[in-house]
C-alpha cells in the first residue's frame, strides 16, 4: 500500500474491535466497491458471462483487499476465534 497516504488516522490508540465475519464482510465489500468504481462500465472486460473474476484479475482483486485490511488495521481489530 505504498501510495497510500493516512492523513493522521486514527487520532487515539483505541481500536474498534470486529469479529471475524464483519472483518472479513467489511474489507470484502469496500474491495469490491473500490473495485466496480474503478473498472466502471468495463466491468464485462473482467469479469465472464458467470460474473466470475477472469483468473487474471483475481490477483490484482487480492492486493486491492490487501490494501483494504491495512487501512482498516488502522482502526479495526478482527477478533480472533
Amino acid at each position: 500500500m505504498s501510495t497510500l497516504a493516512t492523513r493522521g488516522y486514527p487520532v487515539d490508540d483505541e481500536k474498534i474491535l470486529l469479529s471475524q465475519d464483519n472483518w472479513i464482510y467489511l474489507y470484502s465489500e469496500l474491495a469490491s466497491y473500490i473495485e466496480e468504481k474503478l473498472v466502471g462500465d468495463d466491468i464485462h472486460r473482467i469479469r465472464n458471462s458467470q460474473g466470475q473474476r477472469f483468473s487474471k484479475y483475481d490477483e490484482q482483486f487480492c492486493e486491492l483487499c490487501s490494501d483494504v485490511e491495512e487501512i482498516m488495521e488502522k482502526v479495526f481489530e478482527k477478533e480472533e476465534s
